[in-house]
């Protein structure tokens, strides 16, 4: 339990080096699947929140489920939608195009 809660701390709080590094250790015993236990938020959920887009990136090419919702049934689509909605200072779109490619098209529009 301490070892995914770790990566889901390091994927808000950390470089992507450092994300890799634990995907990467068997030790770890966290994958990209790893959920947060009440909440059912993945780390892909985690780095959407914090805009964290080359750990996202990372984490779509270690096959993380952009699909996949947590207990309110919400994806990492959502959540960068609801993390960036109030804030007129964000351009989420080169969040949401990075975190959710497969879920949005955003390529034609700037």
């Amino acid at each position: 339990m301490e070892r995914v809660a770790r990566l889901l701390r390091t994927v808000t709080t950390g470089e992507v080096d450092d994300v890799v590094a634990l995907l990467e250790d068997p030790a770890s015993g966290a994958g990209v699947a790893s959920t947060e236990a009440d909440t059912w938020e993945t780390a892909l959920h985690k780095a959407a929140r914090a805009g964290k887009i080359e750990v996202a990136r990372a984490l779509l090419e270690r096959r993380a489920d952009a699909n996949a919702e947590c207990v309110k049934g919400r994806t990492c689509l959502h959540v960068a939608c609801e993390a960036y909605a109030a804030d007129e200072t964000v351009n989420p779109k080169p969040i949401l195009r990075n975190v959710c490619p497969s879920s949005l098209n955003l390529n034609n529009d700037p």
